[in-house]
């Protein structure tokens, strides 16, 4: 949206969760923020974020207190980040991941670190266990370390109450709003049980495409291709276009019903990570950063904007968020 529902204020360029900081909104991508989405004593971080699909303006953010990974830290907005309120149950456990239904932002699941998911359709005042096979849904061993921060659990943003979740290569849907989980037989092109940044991005224009992108961990000596579902997660088929994928998102493209997709990786022919854009659901790929200029480090985190078309956030493991605009991608560096 262009502002605030409600308000004359504009809606904010980016969002964020950090560690140390907790996280920020940011109304400008081009000013540094001088305020956090949440207060704490010394160092807290943020590990997980979402938004509603259908209603943008409510989002929700999990995360932990440094001086104590007992302590959670959380907050609902219903105004774009403009205000701030604790989840109101947060016994569950703290950090990890959350996710916001595409059709309720009162609907949640919430997979804490070292702790089962959990569901909630009241705004997070209750929450209940979610189940596969009835038993309860398995902690994400990808989130069994407080640092580990793989998006393994992500709301479909187009059919309601629908969620995806990954545990240590056994991939879940659900789709009554978190209650009950059913596992999805997969034939991986490379085992990806132990890759801690995992991420699952369902596509915010078309019910059940989902993509899954596996950044390997420093000790593995493999790739991982980019995968993608057309059928909700049911099965999964590799990207034979790229030679595999670290990150993978959507920005706005050309007409509403096809988001541009993003990667960082590596395209076929070339010898260097980069990121590429693809205008066509991944069947070509142009490359929009420049890997003798600009490597980017170590990167964790990959995001297309849907309102500008053309921009690009890329979160730089604990050296600020850089983002990339324009048809061949100048970058401009932000904390």
């Amino acid at each position: 949206f262009t502002t605030v529902p409600g308000t004359n204020t504009p809606g904010a360029d980016l969002l964020s969760v950090v560690a140390d900081m907790v996280g920020f909104r940011y109304a400008s991508r081009d000013i540094v923020p001088t305020a956090t989405i949440d207060s704490f004593l010394y160092v807290a971080q943020g590990t997980g974020i979402a938004y509603c699909a259908s209603q943008p303006q409510n989002a929700v953010f999990v995360g932990w207190d440094e001086t104590n990974v007992s302590k959670p830290m959380s907050g609902i907005t219903t105004d774009n980040g403009l205000t701030w309120k604790h989840i109101p149950n947060t016994t569950p456990g703290t950090g990890g991941k959350i996710a916001m239904a595409a059709d309720d932002p009162n609907k949640m699941v919430w997979a804490p670190h070292a702790a089962a998911p959990v569901y909630s359709l009241d705004g997070g005042n209750t929450w209940a266990p979610a189940t596969a096979g009835g038993a309860p849904l398995p902690a994400s061993w990808q989130l069994s370390n407080q640092w580990w921060n793989g998006e393994i659990l992500a709301a479909d943003q187009v059919a309601p109450g629908t969620y995806y979740y990954f545990n240590s290569g056994s991939f879940y849907v659900s789709s009554d709003s978190g209650a009950t989980w059913n596992r999805s037989s997969i034939n991986w092109p490379h085992d990806p049980s132990w890759v801690i940044d995992v991420s699952i991005v369902p596509n915010p224009a078309k019910a059940g495409d989902v993509w899954m992108s596996f950044a390997p961990n420093s000790n593995q000596p493999i790739t991982y291709q980019l995968i993608h579902s057309s059928d909700g997660g049911k099965t999964f088929a590799p990207v034979t276009t790229l030679q595999y994928a670290n990150y993978v998102a959507f920005g706005k493209g050309n007409d509403p019903a096809t988001p541009f997709l993003y990667v960082h990786g590596r395209a076929l022919g070339d010898t260097a990570d980069a990121i590429y854009k693809s205008e066509d659901s991944g069947a070509t790929w142009i490359r929009i950063s420049d890997p003798n200029v600009m490597q980017f480090g170590e990167i964790n985190s990959l995001e297309g904007d849907m309102r500008t078309r053309d921009l690009v956030y890329v979160g730089l493991a604990g050296r600020g968020i850089v983002f990339g605009y324009g048809q061949i991608g100048r970058a401009s560096c932000r904390e």
